[in-house]
This record gives C-alpha cells, sequence and structure tokens, in this order.
C-alpha cells in the first residue's frame, strides 16, 4: 500500500511541472506555434491546478486511512488468532475436564455400590444382632429357669438327706453294736455273723435268752492285721 502511495505522488508531479514556464520554454515545438504570453489570461487556471493537488493529497489521505484500517485488520485478526488459540485451549481444558468428570462420577458410582453393598451387610449384620439379642435373652430366661430348678432340686436333696439321715438314726436306736469278736472267714456271710453274735452272747455273756435278729452284719474298714477285727451291728 505505501508503494502505490508513492506512485501515485509520482503521477502527480508531472501536473505541476506541465504547467511551468519552464517546460514551455524547452518544448520542441516552440519554433513553429507561437508561445502563448505569461499573462494571466493565456496560462492555465489555478482553481484546476489547485483542484488536481486536492486531489492528490485526499488521494493519498485515503490511503493512509485505508492503510490504518488494513493495519487495523491485521490486528483485529492477530488477536482473533490469539482468541483462537485461546478458545482451542479452553476446549483441550473442557475435554480435561469433562474426562476428569466422568472419572468422578464412575467413581462416585462405585462409591455408592459399595455403600450399597455395606448397607445391605449391615442390614443383615443388625437383623442377626438383633436375633442373637432376642436368643441370649431366651437362654438367659431358660438359664434362670434352671438354677432356680436346681436350687429346688437341691432344696429336695437336702431335704430327702435329713430324712434319710432321720430314719436311720431312728432305726438305729434299737440296734445292739458289738465290737472287739474276730472275723472267721474272710467273707463272712450274715447268717455266719448272726450265729458269731449268738455264740458271743451266750458263752461270753452268760445269756440264756436267745434273742431273734433282723440282719446282723459287720462295718467299718477292714484292716490287714488279723487282730484287729470290725464292728458288729
Amino acid at each position: 500500500m505505501i508503494q502505490g502511495k508513492q506512485n501515485m505522488q509520482h503521477f502527480i508531479q508531472p501536473q505541476q511541472n506541465f504547467a511551468s514556464p519552464v517546460f514551455q520554454q524547452m518544448s520542441p515545438m516552440s519554433g513553429y506555434y507561437p508561445v502563448p504570453s505569461q499573462s494571466p489570461s493565456h496560462s492555465m487556471p489555478p482553481p484546476i491546478m489547485q483542484s488536481t493537488l486536492n486531489q492528490g493529497s485526499e488521494s493519498g489521505d485515503k490511503i493512509d486511512f485505508l492503510v490504518q484500517k488494513v493495519e487495523e485488520i491485521f490486528k483485529k485478526l492477530s488477536s482473533i488468532d490469539e482468541l483462537t488459540k485461546k478458545i482451542g485451549n479452553f476446549e483441550i481444558s473442557v475435554k480435561s475436564l469433562t474426562k476428569t468428570v466422568e472419572k468422578g462420577s464412575k467413581r462416585i458410582d462405585e462409591v455408592e455400590k459399595s455403600m450399597a453393598f455395606m448397607n445391605q451387610n449391615f442390614e443383615s449384620s443388625k437383623s442377626e444382632s438383633e436375633y442373637l439379642k432376642t436368643t441370649i435373652t431366651e437362654i438367659k430366661s431358660e438359664h434362670g429357669e434352671m438354677i432356680n430348678g436346681f436350687d429346688c432340686l437341691r432344696a429336695d436333696m437336702d431335704e430327702l438327706h435329713e430324712r434319710h439321715v432321720d430314719l436311720q438314726i431312728r432305726s438305729m436306736r434299737e440296734n445292739l453294736v458289738f465290737s472287739g469278736i474276730p472275723e472267721l472267714s474272710e467273707n463272712e456271710p450274715s447268717e455266719q455273723t448272726e450265729d458269731i453274735i449268738k455264740d458271743f452272747m451266750k458263752i461270753n455273756m452268760k445269756m440264756d435268752i436267745v434273742m431273734d435278729f433282723q440282719r446282723a452284719h459287720r462295718f467299718g474298714k477292714k484292716h490287714k492285721l488279723k487282730s484287729t477285727t470290725e464292728t458288729l451291728i
């Protein structure tokens, strides 16, 4: 655009020199044609010359204006290129962010599934815990009933033992106890023990009365020594 402006200035200069007196004197046709005088009536009218100069200056101003506009357009285009790059980078960032969000969504879905599974396990564990609590409560109640039953059985056994001891005492009130009578055989039968007692009462105690025994037996621990004897009853 600047080169066009310079060409336009060269084009304007010959118009300015065309009307100069020097050009008229150096013209090769000066001898054939009368040279017009330099009077104001025969010279080129100044308004026409001024109009041509004004047109050249206006063209130069327009060219400068167009050059400025072109430069502004180039600046805007460069800014548009930068904006395009920024938009491209922004799109890349948006795509990366979208991928990150998708990954986050997948992880959230996995976490939700894990939480649902954990909730199911928690609910099942909770139901099992409630069942175990109920079972333990039942076992405790049954254990208490068993303890009460054992206490009752123990009381009954104590009562039976007392009754048994009382009966033994009552039955032993009329028993005769003999000691110091040697044992004739190792396994002495009850009949033989009864005969031994009768002989002892007749011979040693000099008793002529014959007594009837319901049962005669020895009791107590056996000793290895032959001189020791068990008590007879």
